[in-house]
């Protein structure tokens, strides 16, 4: 599974691609509608939410308001 690609809005991502992400403990890039990006871990996700563990806190983001993830290069 390739995990290093960016998962958009356009093409939902899939649990398998999120769960990647969440196993393999990726550093990531959470971009969100209003243009903030969030910078940390994938650490849990379920219908609605992700979880994303930040330097200072850990984030409760819905999924509809992401406009992609990417892996942080």
């Amino acid at each position: 599974m390739n995990t290093l690609n960016a998962v958009t809005t356009a093409e939902s991502p899939s649990v398998r691609q999120m769960q990647g992400f969440i196993r393999e403990k990726l550093a990531v890039d959470v971009k969100l509608l209003t243009g903030d990006t969030i910078q940390g871990a994938i650490f849990w996700q379920d219908q609605d939410c992700i979880s994303v563990k930040t330097a200072g806190a850990d984030m409760l983001v819905w999924k509809h308001a992401i406009a992609f993830i990417q892996p942080r290069s």
